[in-house]
């Protein structure tokens, strides 16, 4: 009798546990339709940015970046994908080249990764946005 109340204490312990998961996976990929469903990547003039290092981040639960940006003449010199938190978007990360070649964030998505080029794209638009590092 004792070790049947252990297994089904254990077995409901596990249940619990996997509707809790269930749950926030559930209000987390909500919250990321939602966000991703209205972000909008704002034209950034590249050319009156100041040289420097620029950060920035963009979190929509499901997919997120941290971005590092270098800013020398006028051009931007290098960006170093810090984070890239992604469901099934890993190829997005090819974006930052297209960035980088029309020194714009006027590119492309990479089809297949849309969400995860948007959430690359909008942590590049928030870093060069913002005050240098």
């Amino acid at each position: 009798m004792k070790r049947n109340r252990i297994i089904i204490t254990v077995l409901a312990l596990i249940l619990l546990g996997g509707v809790a998961y269930g749950m926030n996976y559930a209000i987390n990929y909500s919250y990321y339709q939602k966000v991703m469903g209205t972000v909008i990547i704002e034209p950034v003039d590249i050319s009156s940015i100041s040289d420097g290092l620029y950060t920035g981040s963009f979190d929509a639960k499901i997919t997120a970046a941290t971005v590092g940006i270098t800013v020398k003449d006028g051009e931007i010199t290098d960006i170093d994908l810090i984070k890239h938190k992604h469901d099934e978007g890993a190829q997005a990360v090819t974006i930052i080249d297209d960035v980088l070649g029309e020194q714009s964030l006027e590119v492309d998505v990479v089809s297949g990764a849309t969400n995860s080029s948007n959430t690359i794209l909008k942590a590049i638009e928030v870093a060069l946005k913002s005050d240098p590092k």
